[in-house]
């Protein structure tokens, strides 16, 4: 995995020290600005460089880009002006700092610096990312409590429609939106600009939680669910995306793992919160306090976002799409080659079509066999024509370079893996401890959540020990071991004989392996590709998850639904025994 650094001999400089293969041959991350000639936007002609700041890291030689050998001080000379250009882009995109010189100019403008201008450089910009991430985290904090809140709210709404039997329905709905939404939500990103992305998510999660407050029907609900599920979705990705654009990839671990702090916190508040709610109005007020608090947590980050980029127009570093058009039509067509409407067509279709029947498995639902092989065969015809597509149209919603990268490739299957893993036995894990410990609602809560609670504390110390420990790919291995270890530790300690020390052990242990992996892959992933990539390749690393979080849900439901009724047969005293023993007693 490309995950390695090394020291440059001066002492000063961080090179990396592996860059993951490319399709077409190994691409340098340090390649120039100026030599990405497939571009037609020069506010796309990005470095590949992971590495955003100037004073400190720079990108690796230019082997291999046809660029022909060059001398270290040649090279290096080339590495400061790119990665100046491009950490002048980025600040002016997210931090609202008026853009100066650029390329070569803006390197011998740091180098020329007198110490005092570079403290007050490094002040300002200490100043900017404290307010870029205290507005991640207001969202983040938002997007948490809610994500641990809608569902109890929604056992409620169904209950008032007479329809509880339609909440696995509902929930089928709202994963799949989340699956699909996730590359054309940052294909939207990488074409209009993150805070255009960011706000037509928003739009989506308040319109959405409009119609379900008002909603008169289940249909109804469904339909607002569906467009929040979309712009929940949407809100989560981009904040992926806009730490990886402000962040090394040697605190990106540890940035990620900060953002998942509210978890922690509004894992213990959440309950409370409903049942405040509850007390005093319906689920609609549950559901309709999100329609004003959102929008308020949202404002910083996309007021921050929305200056940077403004500035960045007035500097030339960006420019709007919809102006290069000669008039409505030349627009239109220039609009859809740039967001690939044909491939978010032939990829919603294809990946709906595949993951419908299995949900609807996973959640127990009555289907036709036959209808759900139907569907996932032309899912996989879909599927085919997707990958044609997207082999010869110009902008791509998801480049096939990705799966000619190995280390793209490994983490989408070790995602897979994880994620399936997590549900097949996460799944019913409130029932069957009910069952085996007799344990009320709270402890089974408790429990239930050990797991997540593990994995999101674990993800901070693997953070910290990725800003001094730069080789990834181990700390990946371990988790894995970790994690495989209470697993298997799940199959011998499973009977109510058990201790329950044992029971919450195996929760743990995978915890701290689950959260070892989820971390490093995200990274990983993210610094094995080019910066204009990175939107693209995070949304792809998340759908990867979802698959595999489906899969394992699938997994689970055919298991209970099957396998469970014949082990009970097996191991429980038959009806007829019992009406023997009743007889016998009375």
């Amino acid at each position: 995995m490309a995950a390695g650094y090394d020291k440059a001999r001066d002492g000063q400089l961080a090179l990396p020290s592996t860059i993951a293969p490319s399709a077409g041959g190994t691409k340098s991350a340090g390649q120039p600005a100026s030599t990405q000639l497939g571009s037609r936007h020069p506010a796309r002609a990005q470095t590949s460089s992971e590495e955003t700041h100037a004073f400190i890291d720079v990108p690796p030689p230019a082997n291999g880009t046809g660029l022909g050998p060059r001398s270290t001080a040649a090279h290096t000379r080339m590495a400061l002006a790119a990665a100046a250009s491009e950490e002048e882009r980025l600040e002016s995109e997210y931090g609202g700092l008026e853009a100066g010189q650029s390329g070569v100019q803006g390197a011998r403008s740091l180098a020329s610096s007198s110490p005092a201008q570079v403290r007050e450089r490094r002040r300002r910009k200490k100043y900017r990312y404290a307010v870029l991430y205290s507005a991640v985290f207001s969202i983040a904090f938002a997007i948490s409590l809610d994500s641990n809140t809608g569902y109890l709210y929604l056992n409620w709404a169904c209950s008032e429609y007479g329809a509880l039997s339609a909440f696995s329905t509902v929930s089928i709905v709202q994963q799949l939106t989340m699956a699909i939404a996730k590359p054309p939500l940052a294909k939207i990103s990488d074409v209009f600009g993150r805070a255009q992305a960011y706000a037509f998510s928003l739009a989506l999660y308040v319109l959405g939680y409009i119609i379900v407050t008002f909603s008169a029907s289940l249909r109804t609900l469904l339909c607002g669910l569906m467009l929040v599920s979309a712009g929940i979705t949407g809100l989560q990705t981009l904040q992926s995306i806009i730490v990886a654009d402000t962040t090394a990839p040697r605190y990106r671990g540890l940035v990620i793992g900060l953002c998942n702090i509210p978890f922690l916190i509004n894992f213990l508040i959440a309950g409370p919160l409903v049942d405040l709610v509850l007390r005093n109005g319906t689920w609609r007020l549950g559901y309709g306090m999100w329609i004003i608090a959102m929008p308020i947590a949202a404002a910083p980050l996309l007021v921050t976002l929305a200056i940077g980029q403004r500035n960045a127009r007035r500097a030339g570093l960006r420019h709007r799409i919809l102006d290069e058009g000669q008039n409505a039509a030349h627009t239109l067509r220039i609009l859809a080659t740039e967001l690939d409407v044909g491939g978010i067509v032939f990829f919603s279709l294809s990946f709906a079509l595949m993951l419908l029947p299995i949900t609807l498995v996973s959640h127990g639902s009555s289907v036709d066999m036959g209808v759900a092989k139907l569907l996932f065969i032309l899912g996989l015809v879909l599927l085919v024509a997707f990958i044609k597509w997207e082999a010869f149209v110009k902008e791509p919603l998801l480049p096939l370079r990705f799966f000619t990268n190995k280390t793209v490739v490994l983490v989408c299957l070790i995602g897979i893996a994880d994620f399936g893993s997590f549900f097949l036995s996460w799944s019913f894990l409130s029932s069957f401890v009910q069952v085996v410990k007799g344990w009320d609602q709270t402890q089974t809560g408790w429990f239930a959540s050990t797991q997540n609670v593990t994995s999101t504390a674990q993800g901070i110390l693997v953070g910290l020990i990725m800003t001094r420990q730069r080789r990834f790919k181990r700390i990946l291995v371990w988790g894995v071991v970790i994690r495989l270890v209470g697993v298997a530790l799940m199959i011998k300690y499973r009977n109510s004989e058990d201790p329950t020390i044992a029971l919450v052990l195996c929760q743990l242990l995978q915890g701290i392996g689950g959260g070892s992996i989820a971390i490093v892959m995200q990274v990983g992933v993210q610094i094995a590709v080019q910066r204009k990539d990175v939107a693209a390749v995070t949304a792809l690393e998340l759908l990867t998850a979802e698959i595999g979080a489906a899969i394992g849900s699938a997994l689970a439901g055919v298991l209970f639904a099957t396998d469970l009724p014949k082990q009970l047969a097996a191991a429980l005293v038959s009806r007829d025994a019992i009406g023997s023993f009743g007889r016998d007693i009375f």
